[in-house]
């Protein structure tokens, strides 16, 4: 990463003066500082992740019915279908682009070429005074590498992806677990219920499953805080240089590279979605635990058992939200306004071009 990206800073910020170029090599340089930044992000949580798939395990060891073991799964495959559609745009886009682009006509790295030089997706002119990248043997290895950082790019989007997408399902199936054994806990018969002796016994586990579920809302939210800040800043930009790129080939009647760039956007604005869906899914579920218990027949126990119910239902009036930066809540509404603000920036760069 440091390879690629060094350089490719250098020859922005110092070496080229054509701000068509600058802009065409922005995107790219983007994509790659904002999967560095998200790496070091994880490496900086890494210990609150390690204890967050403990708790995971814990409360896998806890299911004790298939009706519970169904629910976890439900959510679980949910999860994966989500990262594994996600990952087929990623991977298309992320890989083709960095193999394809710069042999392409009419793409913004085609503005890089000449008659003789070979070329690569990120400028090395930083080491033209070390090696000539021109070389057969270095031109490969140069443009193999370029590949990898492809690879590194879209491996570290889809897996902070993935690791909000575990915790977040997880999460869901934790709380639907609770709600069920709420509904069971008051469908049983009312004479049975105040004469067994179990019933407090049960109420606890299902206060101390509440706790366990407010306590991992709260990690969930402290674990992706700077991944989903780097996310936000960072694909608002990416997605308003990609809708430029596609004007751009779009210019050039190249279809190809439109098809990549177009499957690039397709992928980044993914990205947002999933972030602002694990958001809005994260307080939505935390909402319907006191709705749900508020909706079962709870009328039907002694009241000096259902007022067990009212300390549960005034928890959930604080529902867990993930609010990156205090710049946006990762909902519905957050990623609307990603959008509007990419689009915004995207007209504004056609101003400055005409």
């Amino acid at each position: 990463m440091i390879f690629v990206i060094v350089p490719a800073l250098y020859h922005l910020l110092y070496y080229e003066k054509n701000y068509k170029i600058k802009i065409a090599f922005l995107g790219p340089i983007g994509v790659c500082i904002a999967s560095a930044l998200k790496y070091f992000a994880i490496i900086y949580r890494q210990k609150a992740i390690k204890d967050s798939f403990n708790e995971l395990a814990t409360d896998w060891n806890r299911i004790n019915s298939d009706l519970e073991w169904k629910l976890m799964m439900k959510n679980i495959e949910k999860g994966n279908k989500v990262t594994v559609y996600f990952a087929i745009f990623m991977f298309g886009g992320g890989i083709s682009h960095q193999a394809a682009a710069p042999f392409l006509p009419g793409t913004p790295l085609s503005l890089l070429r000449n008659t003789t030089d070979k070329p690569l997706v990120f400028p090395t002119s930083m080491y033209d005074h070390i090696y000539d990248t021109q070389r057969t043997w270095i031109y490969v290895v140069t443009y193999v590498n370029h590949i990898l950082m492809g690879a590194i790019v879209c491996i570290m989007t889809v897996g902070t992806c993935n690791l909000g997408a575990i915790f977040v399902t997880h999460l869901c199936g934790q709380i639907q677990i609770m709600i069920s054994r709420v509904e069971s806990l008051v469908i049983i018969n009312n004479d049975k219920a105040v004469e067994d002796d179990s019933f407090h016994k049960r109420m606890s586990e299902i206060i101390i499953l509440h706790n366990r579920v407010i306590d991992l809302s709260q990690n969930i939210q402290m674990i992706l805080n700077e991944v989903c800040f780097i996310e936000i800043l960072a694909s608002t930009i990416i997605i308003c240089l990609d809708e430029y790129y596609c004007m751009m080939v779009w210019r050039y009647n190249e279809m190809f590279g439109f098809a990549i760039y177009m499957t690039l956007l397709i992928a980044f604005i993914s990205s947002v979605g999933i972030f602002c869906y694990i958001g809005e899914l994260l307080k939505e579920q935390c909402n319907t635990i006191g709705q749900s218990i508020y909706m079962v027949n709870w009328y039907l126990l002694p009241s000096k058992y259902a007022r067990d119910f009212v300390f549960i239902i005034a928890m959930t009036q604080h529902p867990g939200k993930i609010t990156p930066g205090g710049l946006v809540e990762l909902s519905c509404n957050g990623f609307t306004s990603v959008l509007k603000t990419s689009v915004a920036y995207f007209n504004l760069i056609r101003m400055v071009e005409i």
